[in-house]
C-alpha cells in the first residue's frame, strides 16, 4: 500500500487533523490482512493523487477530505467495514429528513399550527439516533468496524 508523504509544512490546524486522520486510517487499513486487491488499486491511486499535489496548493485541502472520505465509502461499500458512529451519523440526517418530517407535519396539522413541525424533527432525530446506534454495535459484534472515528 502507498504511504503517505511527510509534510511537515502544514500550518493549519484543520488540515493537520485531517492528514493525521488520513494516516491514522491508513496505518489502521495496513494492519488489515483482508483487503481485497482491487480495493487496495483504489486506495493507492486516491493517495497518489493526494501526494502529487504541493501543501500549499488551493485544492490539497479539498482533495485531502475527499481521499478520507472516498476510502470510507469504498470500504464501507465493498467490505461492509465502517469507523465508529458511521451509522449513528447517517441515520441522524435520514430520521429527521425521513421519519421527522412527516411527524412533524401531521402534528403541526393537527393542532392547526406548523409551528410544531420542529417536534417532530426531534422526534426523527431520536429515532435515527437509535437504528444508526443500534446498526453501530451490530457492526462492532461482528468485528466490522475500525477503530477510528468519523
Amino acid at each position: 500500500m502507498t504511504s503517505l508523504i511527510n509534510r511537515s509544512e502544514l500550518e493549519k490546524k484543520h488540515q493537520v487533523n485531517r492528514y493525521q486522520k488520513l494516516a491514522q486510517l491508513l496505518k489502521i487499513l495496513e494492519e488489515r490482512k483482508d483487503l481485497p486487491a482491487d480495493l487496495i488499486e483504489s486506495i493507492d491511486a486516491r493517495i497518489v493523487s493526494l501526494n502529487d499535489l504541493a501543501s500549499d496548493d488551493r485544492a490539497f485541502n479539498g482533495s485531502l477530505r475527499r481521499t478520507y472520505n472516498g476510502i470510507i465509502q469504498d470500504l464501507a461499500k465493498k467490505l461492509k467495514v465502517v469507523p465508529k458512529s458511521y451509522y449513528r451519523n447517517m441515520w441522524m440526517g435520514l430520521g429527521m429528513a425521513v421519519f421527522g418530517v412527516p411527524i412533524g407535519v401531521a402534528y403541526g396539522t393537527s393542532l392547526g399550527n406548523m409551528a410544531f413541525m420542529g417536534v417532530g424533527i426531534g422526534v426523527g432525530m431520536a429515532i435515527g439516533l437509535a437504528v444508526g446506534g443500534g446498526m453501530d454495535k451490530k457492526a462492532a459484534a461482528e468485528g466490522r468496524q475500525l477503530d477510528i472515528e468519523l
